[in-house]
């Protein structure tokens, strides 16, 4: 029943979201067949007794600004129509949902960094096993930006928690030197290094250390309302005052997680440690 009911909400978070892409869609459309009518069709020589040559290089200007318009617009709905299902994960904190309206999704190029997105979803399931199946479908040379590193954030993860934190490196190496200068890119590369160093201080017990790089990642990530970020924030914070004794402090985080979490797995891990520590 559950399942029926997911697949049910899915259908209708993807009517939703196919709508709207087709408006978008339209629209830019419109933009395209404007242009390709109104521009051809129009009588320079009339404009051009009139108004000299300044009108017809107005009516030009007029036409290519019109159309531009138009057709970004078209392009804003698109972009939306993506937002509101990336909204599931990111603001709903519910992977499962998410998963189903992508598999939803036909999707005719970027096949990897879809499938990318994918092992994201398993991800924050709580699913790391799956998330590694998927990944290992990925031909990682045809990644991009965002794609690329949460790819090798997926990865590093998988090792990490696979005792297999010796072959990091390898992975931060590979991605510095395919992830490109452009600022957001080199952005993207420091968040992923510095979670790799949190964890690294959490497994070498240097408390201060992690800390600091939970405070780091939390700057150049930000919440900016994200309610995803948030979540994870906080779970790191609340095993970083278990570490050092805090339950208090632990609790307050760990309440949070469980309150705000809403399908991830880590709202079980969360469960699992206020039931364990008893706080």
């Amino acid at each position: 029943m559950i399942e029926m009911g997911l697949q049910e909400e899915a259908k209708r978070r993807f009517g939703k979201y196919r709508k709207r892409k087709y408006k978008g869609v339209l629209v830019s459309a419109v933009a395209i067949l404007y242009f390709v009518f109104i521009g051809f069709h129009v009588d320079y020589s009339k404009i051009q007794d009139v108004f000299s040559g300044i009108g017809k290089i107005l009516i030009e200007l007029s036409i290519v600004l019109v159309f531009f318009v138009i057709y970004i617009i078209g392009l804003l709905i698109i972009q939306g129509s993506g937002i509101e299902i990336q909204k599931i994960l990111f603001e709903e904190c519910n992977p499962y949902l998410y998963e189903a309206c992508l598999r939803k999704c036909r999707v005719l190029w970027k096949r990897d960094a879809f499938t990318c997105t994918l092992a994201a979803a398993k991800y924050y399931q709580g699913d790391k096993e799956q998330m590694y199946h998927e990944l290992q479908s990925i031909q990682v040379f045809k990644l991009k930006r965002t794609a690329l590193v949460n790819y090798y954030s997926l990865m590093s993860d998988y090792y990490f928690s696979h005792g297999l934190q010796d072959r990091v490196s390898e992975l931060e190496q590979a991605c510095a030197r395919s992830i490109g200068r452009g600022k957001n890119n080199q952005k993207q590369y420091r968040i992923f290094c510095a979670s790799n160093n949190l964890r690294r201080a959490m497994a070498n017990e240097d408390y201060g250390a992690a800390f600091q790089f939970l405070m780091e990642i939390k700057e150049l990530q930000g919440s900016n309302g994200n309610r995803l970020f948030l979540v994870i924030h906080h779970m790191w914070e609340a095993r970083i005052y278990l570490a050092l004794g805090e339950k208090e402090s632990a609790k307050v985080n760990l309440d949070y997680v469980v309150e705000k979490g809403g399908c991830l797995g880590i709202v079980n891990q969360a469960k699992r440690l206020l039931k364990t520590t008893q706080i």
